[in-house]
């Protein structure tokens, strides 16, 4: 009796994109976020959670950091098998995590690296210590294909006051300086225009080459929840595609503005915002 064999059928190459990055059980920010993200921008999403956290979108009440040894299998267990194309951190919560994220990294063949420097929530609880910001960016960001600070951030990372182009220009300069092959400075917190009219919000990114400003309305309504984790991670999802850098940020800021537009409450605090959007009228 002949045995009949079944032929692997010929899939296409499959894009990933990984999410190193603190749990956020409302869903509006973190690896539930990215992962949603990474999933509509077509690519297949992993995510390592650094940090479960009680939060909602009235804020955070507290924070589990994830065991160092236990980050470090969840990333040896996953790489031993997957090879992300793009990795994203956010919230990485402990400076002991950093040499596990470097090294897991290393050993991964070094991908494209989007590095979202969160240190604080929307509210304004301290996500990462001020101690670790040394370590941050003596040995996390050298691998960085890109930082996206907002302004706040920034200002931490160089203690340059932030407040418009030029100022931006020099705080991008000393980020390059770390080895980071770009950097991001989001706008977004920077005052509106005056007499209380929506300002245009103004992205400015920073690499070897030169800088290129991106520009958009300023949404209405908020406060918003999750912009920057939403940002970071479809830069690393159109990166993990093989979208040039500078078209990845211009992808992933056209992806962001239609879900700012989109946005409703869901609960009873910050605005998380609408990843799937809703149909355009006719």
């Amino acid at each position: 009796m002949s045995r009949r064999t079944t032929k692997a059928p010929n899939l296409p190459f499959v894009r990933k994109a990984l999410s190193i990055a603190g749990s956020d059980p409302s869903g509006g920010a973190g690896i539930q976020a990215d992962l949603k993200v990474f999933t509509l921008l077509g690519v297949y999403g992993m995510g390592v959670p650094t940090s479960l956290t009680a939060q909602n979108t009235s804020g955070v009440e507290e924070i589990f950091g994830v065991p160092s040894r236990f980050l470090e299998k969840q990333l040896g267990v996953l790489f031993a098998d997957l090879t992300p194309d793009a990795v994203k951190t956010g919230m990485i919560w402990d400076e002991k995590h950093l040499p596990v994220i470097v090294e897991a990294l290393r050993g991964a063949g070094k991908p494209a690296l989007v590095v979202d420097p969160v240190l604080k929530s929307g509210t304004g609880i301290p996500l990462f210590p001020e101690k670790g910001i040394k370590t941050l960016k003596r040995i996390l960001f050298p691998l960085a294909t890109i930082v996206t600070p907002n302004v706040p951030e920034a200002e931490a990372l160089t203690g340059v006051v932030v407040d418009g182009i030029e100022s931006m220009k020099e705080a991008a300069d000393a980020l390059l300086e770390t080895g980071a092959r770009a950097v991001l400075i989001k706008g977004g917190h920077l005052p509106p225009g005056r007499k209380g009219q929506p300002a245009k919000i103004m992205d400015v990114l920073f690499h070897e080459e030169g800088f290129e400003v991106f520009e958009s309305e300023r949404t209405p309504g908020g406060p918003f929840h999750g912009t920057g984790c939403v940002l970071s991670a479809a830069i690393a999802a159109c990166l993990a595609r093989g979208e040039s850098l500078s078209a990845a940020v211009g992808s992933a800021r056209q992806f962001l503005d239609r879900a700012l537009a989109a946005a409703r409450p869901v609960g009873k605090g910050r605005v998380p915002l609408n990843l799937f959007r809703e149909p355009e009228s006719s």
